[in-house]
């Protein structure tokens, strides 16, 4: 199960979430000595949502990290962007079908038109197209 966390959540738990956002970061992110501290305040200010997968084994416990955004691209369409995803165990592919489901459920709700995502990560590959994903297109990143 996925659960959106409220910026005060964030805060409060950012040394935690942290590292685990900062391994997962795409390309895109560049390597600014300031892009974690600029990946929270868009999380606190709302331009990004940041999600936990969770379980329950008797107790909830946390299983991976999501960071989302809304991107605006041409013509008016939204897509839910997946920022970074960072999964703290294995995971099962009933977890990353239930974690993506939830996030379909959002980008619907905002009125999105699909989910994007860069990775580089086989698994990641793997699990979108369970989904039904297209994986044909690579980020694609050239040093200057």
């Amino acid at each position: 199960m996925l659960l959106r966390l409220l910026s005060e959540q964030v805060s409060h738990q950012w040394d935690v979430l942290k590292p685990a956002i900062e391994a997962a970061l795409p390309p895109i992110a560049g390597d600014s000595s300031d892009r974690m501290n600029e990946v929270l305040l868009s999380i606190l200010n709302g331009e990004r949502q940041c999600w936990l997968s969770c379980y329950q084994d008797g107790k909830r416990a946390v299983n991976g990290v999501v960071v989302t955004n809304i991107v605006n691209g041409d013509g008016g369409v939204k897509d839910l962007l997946i920022y970074a995803a960072h999964a703290f165990e294995p995971l099962d592919d009933s977890v990353w079908t239930e974690g993506f489901e939830g996030l379909r459920k959002f980008a619907k709700s905002k009125g999105c038109s699909r989910i994007i995502a860069y990775s580089n990560v086989e698994r990641i590959i793997e699990m979108a197209l369970m989904v039904g994903g297209d994986a044909s297109f690579r980020f694609l990143t050239m040093p200057i």
